[in-house]
């Protein structure tokens, strides 16, 4: 695999913008993945979503779940954690947590 897609650019694709679709086409679907993180981060949304608009985007949200490869953050937990402490230890607290489990599953 190739690309680790970001929630923003999954979100990006599953609403139709900025030819997401297009862009994944061309690298192919079997170079992408996303992490656990992202999933869940996703499923958040379309949680909120029902809940403050009435709008279901469960089963098209399931649908693209099924069709990417999901990767797991477990091998990615160590350098996390380092990353974490090298950056408070360097006066850069990073306050999210997630998007720092995210980069470091790429770098995994």
């Amino acid at each position: 695999m190739k690309y680790l897609l970001d929630t923003n650019v999954c979100v990006f694709y599953l609403r139709g913008k900025y030819n997401m679709d297009i862009a994944i086409d061309k690298v192919g679907w079997r170079q992408c993945a996303i992490s656990e993180i992202t999933a869940l981060e996703l499923k958040i949304g379309a949680e909120l979503s029902m809940q403050r608009d009435g709008i279901d985007r469960m089963e098209g949200l399931n649908h693209f779940l099924n069709a990417i490869t999901i990767l797991p953050i477990s091998k990615a937990i160590d350098m996390a954690a380092t990353e974490k402490v090298r950056l408070r230890m360097a006066g850069a607290p990073l306050d999210d947590d997630f998007d720092l489990l995210i980069g470091c599953t790429a770098a995994a």
